[in-house]
């Protein structure tokens, strides 16, 4: 378990931002959004987002690191 400004960073978390990603995927910040949209409609992520930052948690995890 990590911190990053107050906040808990568990296993299989991860904190961004949209501009971010946008920059390490070469997709738009729109393009990034959908995605992350589709990724929590098919319950393989959640994520949740502010003004500043946005937490992803890739919600089987554990099953990943076998």
């Amino acid at each position: 378990t990590k911190q990053w400004k107050g906040q808990e960073i568990k296993a299989g978390e991860m904190v961004t931002s949209y501009r971010k990603l946008a920059h390490l995927s070469g997709l738009s910040e729109r393009s990034v959004r959908t995605s992350l949209t589709r990724l929590q409609a098919t319950h393989e992520v959640t994520y949740e987002s502010t003004h500043d930052r946005t937490t992803i948690r890739v919600v089987k995890w554990a099953d990943f690191q076998n």
